[in-house]
């Protein structure tokens, strides 16, 4: 259960590319922010990715990804990938941030439009 101090910003969208090795493919990715404490955020970024394309790249472990402002986060699928497995498959990573919300949109600017309307 979320804290008092919690305040839950939402999600927001963003398009990227997933990179393993040298090989990359377009992908949606979503973002979602809470703040927590004065300046501090915990951020869960996720993305669907063919479970495919991921198998026949050699994944292990993880991949990168490469967000539309150019900032990359190491994306991690929850176990064993193998083919028995969806198609699609989720691979998230956890952030923290700590700055003003200046700081914060201009590290994830697909909340720009949601925090600060009119602003794209």
């Amino acid at each position: 259960m979320a804290e008092d101090s919690e305040d839950h910003l939402g999600e927001a969208d963003g398009q990227g590319r997933i990179r393993l090795d040298s090989q990359e493919a377009p992908a949606a990715y979503q973002v979602r922010a809470i703040r927590s404490e004065g300046d501090d955020y915990n951020i869960l970024v996720s993305v669907m990715a063919s479970r495919d394309w991921l198998l026949d790249n050699g994944f292990v472990k993880s991949v990168d990804l490469i967000r539309q402002n150019g900032r990359e986060a190491a994306m991690y699928f929850d176990g064993a990938l193998d083919v028995g497995d969806n198609i699609a498959v989720r691979l998230t990573c956890e952030e923290g941030f700590s700055g003003s919300e200046d700081q914060f949109l201009s590290v994830y600017p697909e909340f720009v439009a949601s925090v600060k309307p009119g602003v794209a």
